[in-house]
């Protein structure tokens, strides 16, 4: 559990990254979605190409605003 607030903070305030919480709940959710097609069809669900592009362009903003972001003097 401790790891995974360590993953989830913020660098710069220490407080929770909402672009990696809301990308963790949309990886979540799919896993489960797709793990409830899965047993309820007898089939493998393939990933979206909308869903994939959502959770890149999440990561995607986040590292952008940590490389090309403002940086604080000190």
């Amino acid at each position: 559990m401790k790891r995974l607030i360590e993953f989830l903070e913020d660098h710069k305030d220490g407080g929770l990254s909402m672009t990696r919480l809301i990308g963790l709940l949309l990886v979540l959710n799919y896993i489960v979605q797709s793990s409830f097609i899965a047993y309820q069809t007898k089939t493998i669900a393939d990933l979206p190409l909308e869903v994939a592009l959502l959770v890149a362009a999440l990561y995607g903003t986040n590292r952008a605003n940590i490389n090309i972001g403002p940086k604080s003097e000190g």
